[in-house]
């Protein structure tokens, strides 16, 4: 089973349920309109009845497959272990506006992964309340993740897997990727805030004072948590306005001096769009680069025209090696 968010890989699974004779289910996800599109509640709730019931349908081909009856307190249990894991990484990602920040990128690639494979896990929230408390602390003592940070930057897409050594390079001109919109939220836990007009971490059913008893109290709230909280998920099919407002709220609240985009072949999804955000953020007179590549496939990243590229954009900004 799928949720079918990453069109490459639904298609992956839909392959080997072919190859494997393996039974096969997508779940069909059509995410809301980003807040400034002022999307109808009409409109909201349809999507919101229509994913539920897809995962309601889900389980009873479940059972039917398996001939095991589905455990709602299992489900129950995993659900408020994921949503706590989403809305405490969320709180992990706010502590790095310290300035110096306290995570660089490539460190919260190794972070945020437990919160995408085992979020459902009681383990996953004591390690981020953990890692929480860490990062509180780092930042009351001014610890740095990187030493003589002088140049905060936000990336746009997602990172070349293969080339992360990128994000070493620039730090020897004292730069810092402080994150990005994909680090951030590829596993959710974000909430608008109407009178604050920005995201901010997702509360849990037990802080929104919401007791899950049944399957159906518990897919109606996981659909919604799914289409209200997954910034990423949004970004998908590129909505214009929206993710240029997300990406500019990101660079002011983090005090980012510069944006690197990240024109990757490898994902449809995320790079839809990145042209015009480029535009976009020139417009509002901030620095900003854009690099090519493909995150799944090494021979499509030039990594020395690259660093020739970040030199560029270096000089630009008057800086030079340390």
């Amino acid at each position: 089973m799928t949720s079918h968010i990453c069109d490459t890989q639904g298609k992956w699974y839909q392959i080997m349920s072919e190859l494997e004779g393996v039974p096969y289910n997508a779940l069909d996800f059509m995410p809301y309109e980003w807040e400034c599109e002022h999307e109808s509640k009409e409109s909201k709730n349809l999507k919101h009845q229509y994913l539920k019931d897809q995962m309601l349908d889900i389980i009873e081909w479940m059972e039917k497959i398996t001939g095991k009856k589905y455990d709602d307190e299992k489900f129950i249990n995993a659900l408020n272990c994921e949503c706590e894991s989403a809305s405490l990484w969320a709180h992990c990602c706010m502590v790095n506006r310290s300035i110096p920040a306290v995570m660089d990128e490539k460190m919260m690639h190794s972070l945020y992964v437990t919160a995408v494979l085992m979020r459902h896990e009681k383990a996953s929230v004591d390690f981020y309340k953990e890692l929480l408390d860490e990062l509180k602390d780092r930042a009351d003592r001014g610890i740095a993740a990187i030493e003589n940070e002088r140049l905060r930057l936000l990336l746009d897409g997602l990172p070349p897997w293969h080339s992360l050594e990128i994000y070493r390079y620039i730090e020897e001109f004292g730069g810092v990727s402080i994150g990005s919109h994909f680090s951030f939220g590829v596993s959710g836990g974000w909430a608008y805030d109407s009178e604050q007009d920005t995201r901010v971490p997702a509360k849990t059913p037990k802080e929104a004072g919401i007791k899950l008893n049944t399957r159906e109290e518990a897919c109606s709230w996981y659909a919604k948590w799914l289409l209200e909280t997954n910034t990423v998920l949004r970004s998908l099919k590129f909505s214009g306005k929206g993710k240029n407002k997300h990406i500019l709220d990101l660079v002011k609240k983090w005090n980012v001096d510069g944006v690197l985009i990240h024109l990757n072949r490898g994902c449809e999804g995320t790079a839809s769009g990145q042209m015009k955000i480029r535009y976009f953020l020139a417009e509002n007179d901030i620095p900003v680069i854009t690099f090519e590549g493909n995150h799944a496939d090494i021979r499509e990243f030039d990594l020395p025209r690259v660093k020739a590229t970040i030199n560029t954009f270096m000089e630009t900004l008057d800086l030079k090696k340390l």
